[in-house]
């Protein structure tokens, strides 16, 4: 994607960051998350937000909360680029080789605070000591979006 649209990403995500909408989710997610043994929990962005507003080539938009000090299982999607970045939280993020610390958004810095995972590519997290919230962004709709644990060949969806 081109750095451009990278930065239409960025102002889409530096807005929704403080939406109700979007703070609702995450509440609700929370909630879940506490109620379950899940390493993460996510959904995908309310139609509101995300309806005739993502650049091309996007066709989802997601909130994920990912637990306080458990590093999710390495995971990949087959058939999507994934656009990530961190809204809430720290810790590190494993994208294929290569190990970073995760930085907050930064709507002056899209480029350097929203992730490129591409398709194949195996990913984690490893929040630090509270919930890591990311928002991602995909390029296959929500009912599509696949899955592949790396070590246990798990596949998940989200929506049915």
């Amino acid at each position: 994607m081109p750095i451009a649209d990278i930065r239409a990403l960025g102002r889409l995500v530096d807005e929704w960051r403080v939406a109700p909408a979007l703070l609702r989710a995450i509440a609700e997610l929370e909630g879940r998350l506490a109620g379950c043994d899940e390493p993460f929990v996510g959904l995908p962005l309310e139609e509101g937000l995300v309806r005739g507003r993502l650049p091309a080539g996007i066709a989802s938009a997601w909130v994920f909360v990912l637990r306080a000090r458990s590093r999710n299982p390495a995971h990949l999607h087959p058939n999507s680029t994934q656009y990530t970045t961190a809204i809430r939280g720290g810790g590190r993020g494993f994208f294929g080789e290569q190990e970073l610390a995760l930085r907050s958004f930064d709507p002056s810095d899209p480029s350097g605070t929203i992730h490129v995972i591409p398709p194949g590519t195996p990913h984690a997290f490893a929040p630090g000591g509270e919930h890591l919230v990311v928002v991602s962004l995909h390029t296959v709709a929500p009912g599509d979006l696949l899955e592949v644990e790396v070590g246990s060949a798990r596949i998940r969806t989200y929506v049915s």
